[in-house]
């Protein structure tokens, strides 16, 4: 053999050996394009509680939606029972019928919070998605992970290319307190996939387990500041408009956010679709709550709801007149009925240098500034007292409260004059006195 022939064959070993980037799977569409329009379908949702609505089967409702991608955002099962077993409650639902149906048609995928040290309930979560055990994202037992949702060729348009929307799913730790949210890695990772150029691409969606843009929210985790002006410097810079979905906040409830900075800062109007509580139920009914706690700042009361629900993103894409390419964000219940609706344009994309994104983070940082915070929450206090509803609730219950706190004080004022003694005469004189 000669040199030149054995130099081949070791390059040849070397290359196969070498480390080559791992293509993101792509999934195809289900629903045909017709002449106008391509479209994608996703859908997504969270804490899903086997004691709760169970008729009608809400993964039934979800199928019915011809969802390309069904994704699990944030916390997957949720139980108040003593007795439950999270693995079993996994296996149970990956069997029950209405799952199976949603798992045949749709591809299914998800992350969530388990703690970077919960190895345990994290390979149950690959096995209940179907995650081979040989992937990428399983060895490297990372949840973050992007696909490509492709439409089918277009039989009116020849020579058009098929058409993408990208799909990013974060991994946020707030398991453990002393770890970060989204490690420097993820975040390096995230900027390759946000400035990515593909042909045919035309959004972004990124999918959450936590809440992005809200931060006035006392009750519900949401992500980090430092962490949400990181994320939206990288969507500034991003090669398509982008849209954010998320999940978990441990009750029934569905919105859509509108990012007040957005056009000043992302260049388009920046909205976040969150959708928590597939079938769980609560005793209180949280829209008075809600209606009082939570400010004004990234949406109105039209667009929330306070029932189980799934989230849903119809993306029509017009082959005729690109710019009219709408987002459909949708809250559904388990009847199938919508509860909110919103249609946006998707809009096109401008690309800002570093320093220009730098440059114009002003009203981020005073929008995310503690004082701003303190700030919204004191008008919404304002707000609360004008409102003639909240005067009633309030007149109601100090009409309830006062009275029944000094029945208590005066009840614990006797107990403690009995119990030392010269007291109980007075209160004795006092009740012969009135008696009279």
């Amino acid at each position: 053999m000669s040199k030149s022939t054995l130099l081949c064959v070791i390059l040849c070993v070397f290359l196969s050996f070498a480390e080559t980037k791992k293509d993101k799977q792509t999934i195809l569409a289900r629903k045909s394009p017709t002449k106008m329009y391509s479209d994608v379908i996703i859908s997504f949702g969270s804490f899903y509680s086997p004691e709760g609505i169970q008729e009608p089967d809400i993964f039934e409702k979800i199928e019915e939606s011809e969802p390309d991608m069904f994704i699990w955002l944030g916390e997957t099962l949720f139980s108040d029972s003593d007795h439950f077993d999270y693995d079993d409650e996994l296996l149970n639902l990956k069997k029950s019928p209405g799952y199976q149906k949603l798992s045949k048609k749709s591809f299914i995928t998800g992350v969530s919070d388990f703690g970077k040290s919960n190895e345990r309930a994290k390979n149950s979560f690959f096995y209940f998605l179907g995650e081979d055990y040989h992937s990428e994202r399983r060895q490297s037992n990372k949840l973050y992970e992007a696909f490509w949702i492709k439409t089918k060729p277009n039989p009116y348009h020849d020579g058009n290319p098929q058409h993408l929307v990208k799909v990013i799913l974060l991994e946020v730790d707030k398991f453990e307190e002393d770890s970060e949210e989204i490690t420097d890695e993820q975040f390096a990772w995230l900027s390759e996939e946000l400035r990515e150029e593909q042909e045919g691409h035309f959004l972004t969606v990124i999918a959450s387990p936590y809440q992005i843009l809200p931060h006035d929210k006392f009750y519900v985790d949401s992500l980090g500041i430092p962490n949400k002006l990181r994320l939206l410097k990288l969507m500034r810079r991003s090669s398509a408009p982008v849209i954010l979905i998320s999940g978990t906040l441990a009750y029934p409830f569905g919105e859509v956010l509108q990012y007040p900075c957005s056009k000043e800062e992302i260049g388009y109007d920046l909205y976040e679709l969150t959708s928590s509580g597939l079938n769980s139920e609560t005793i209180l009914d949280l829209r008075e709550f809600n209606r009082l706690t939570v400010p004004l700042t990234f949406n109105n009361f039209t667009n929330r709801a306070y029932k189980p629900n799934f989230g849903l993103l119809r993306i029509k894409y017009n082959h005729m007149k690109p710019s009219t390419s709408e987002i459909y964000m949708e809250i559904v219940n388990g009847h199938g009925k919508m509860l909110i609706s919103k249609s946006v344009y998707i809009p096109e994309k401008t690309r800002y240098t570093e320093k220009e994104t730098d440059m114009r983070f002003s009203c981020a940082n005073k929008l995310y500034s503690r004082a701003n915070t303190a700030f919204a929450v004191w008008k919404h206090l304002i707000r609360m007292v004008r409102d003639p509803e909240f005067r009633i609730y309030a007149l109601s219950f100090f009409s309830i409260a006062i009275p029944l706190f000094l029945m208590i004080l005066l009840c614990t004022a006797r107990a403690l004059g009995k119990k030392m003694g010269g007291g109980s005469r007075y209160f004795d004189e006092y009740e012969k006195y009135h008696m009279e």
